[in-house]
């Protein structure tokens, strides 16, 4: 969870609280070495892989989608929890509406300028101005948007690019 937290201080990054109060949601983070507080979110995997994972007969990701919602309609939402069910009080516990749009998340990553001027990113490759290579570029891509930007070193911007998610061959 560094990506979440900080290492040096435990507490949660601003980015990650900023996607939280978007969401309206809190986060409540474990302390390093707290068995106790950590057991309850194993315990609920230690369920999950005994009483599901083992029998679960799925040939793809979308059979096992299918399997788990079955087995939580079927076995784990009729678990008992006092006097009603987990499903009945999840039912009690109505969500928040999403927000009308989604959070602003952006990807930035480093690349190195080939030979040929061309900067590589999730499959495709994108042609910047000669000057820049052999140097690393900043790519930066809003999720959700079919535009991406190259920035270089000193911080100069390329225009926006068209995006495409590579197709994947599927084995």
């Amino acid at each position: 969870m560094a990506s979440v937290v900080a290492p040096q201080s435990g507490r949660l990054r601003a980015e990650a609280a900023e996607l939280a109060k978007h969401y309206g949601v809190t986060v409540a983070v474990c302390p390093p070495r707290r068995a106790q507080r950590k057991g309850v979110v194993e315990a609920a995997i230690r369920y999950l892989e005994r009483s599901w994972w083992r029998s679960a007969e799925a040939a793809t990701p979308a059979a096992a989608q299918a399997s788990l919602d079955r087995w939580c309609a079927e076995v784990a939402d009729r678990r008992r929890r006092g006097r009603v069910s987990v499903g009945e009080l999840a039912g009690r516990e109505p969500l928040l509406p999403l927000p009308p749009q989604p959070y602003p998340a952006e990807l930035e990553v480093e690349r190195l300028v080939g030979q040929s001027a061309l900067v590589r990113f999730e499959g495709n490759r994108y042609s910047v101005p000669p000057a820049y290579v052999g140097q690393t570029v900043r790519v930066r891509l809003r999720l959700g948007e079919p535009t991406l930007q190259i920035v270089s070193a000193t911080g100069v911007r390329s225009r926006l690019l068209q995006w495409s998610t590579p197709a994947f061959v599927d084995t």
